[in-house]
């Protein structure tokens, strides 16, 4: 089974784009910080690390997902891990991997309360399945560390 569940912080405003279908993309990186206290004798040291996990959002949710959720909001959403390979203009093979997200929440206790008052089905609500065909190969640029869909 290929489940994740992932919570953190979003690194950045989600950017939006298209597939080669015209279906929407929202994709943003989650930060997800680990602390570690090492003793050394007497010496205590605490240390934190973050892992940015890449995330992509397709369709009406990627929308939603751009609209409502800003840089430094808190995420919480469940999806599948997908990855792909490619080769770099020197011919080596390269990996990438991000997380599908198919369902998401708002965690963020100000996150527009009255435009969910508004209607009785929220957009979060809607069932929508992703083609295989939306899903290019996804590559990332590592002058930028960014995510790019060729």
């Amino acid at each position: 089974m290929n489940q994740v569940t992932i919570c953190g912080y979003l690194a950045k405003d989600f950017e939006l784009s298209q597939s080669k279908n015209n279906t929407d993309i929202a994709r943003n990186f989650v930060g997800i910080s680990t602390k570690r206290i090492i003793k050394n004798g007497n010496d205590i040291t605490e240390m934190t690390h973050t892992d940015w996990i890449p995330l992509a959002i397709f369709g009406k949710r990627a929308l939603v997902a751009k609209e409502y959720l800003k840089k430094g909001d808190k995420f919480l959403g469940t999806g599948r891990i997908f990855t792909s390979t490619y080769e770099d203009e020197k011919g080596e093979t390269k990996y990438s991997w991000q997380v599908i997200i198919n369902h998401f929440e708002f965690v963020h206790k100000d996150m527009h309360k009255e435009s969910m008052k508004e209607t009785s089905n929220p957009p979060l609500k809607e069932a929508q399945q992703i083609n295989e065909a939306d899903m290019e190969m996804i590559v990332p640029d590592e002058q930028n560390n960014e995510v790019n869909v060729f």
